[in-house]
């Protein structure tokens, strides 16, 4: 009884921490969009051996692409069906809320599935 109880707390500890790190990652995304007028793209990219959620712009996958952390082959348009979010290519950002909601509940189901 007690082992699930720790069990359940653990889990929904890691699925807090998750969406605390993915509306933090919505955050800086728009904030960027905001201050430099280009879309970006909330992806995971692994850094030594650990998946980060990281907002990135075409320039930046570019980058990375030269850097061998992304395939040479991935395109922008990849990106976009990979994201879980991505911002408004105007800097007035009309996203709505239901955006958000379905990239939470997108990267959610992630993170239950690789937990």
């Amino acid at each position: 009884m007690v082992r699930e109880f720790f069990g359940w707390c653990f889990a929904m500890f890691y699925l807090w921490r998750k969406a605390f790190s993915l509306r933090l990652a919505i955050r800086l995304a728009d904030m960027k969009q905001r201050a430099f007028n280009r879309r970006y793209y909330i992806m995971l990219l692994e850094f030594g051996g650990r998946e980060k959620l990281v907002s990135v712009c075409r320039d930046d996958i570019n980058r990375f692409k030269r850097k061998k952390w992304l395939p040479k082959d991935y395109s922008h348009l990849k990106a976009s069906e990979d994201c879980f979010y991505m911002t408004d290519l105007s800097r007035n950002n009309t996203l709505s809320v239901e955006m958000r909601e379905k990239a939470m509940r997108r990267y959610m189901r992630y993170a239950q599935k690789n937990m």
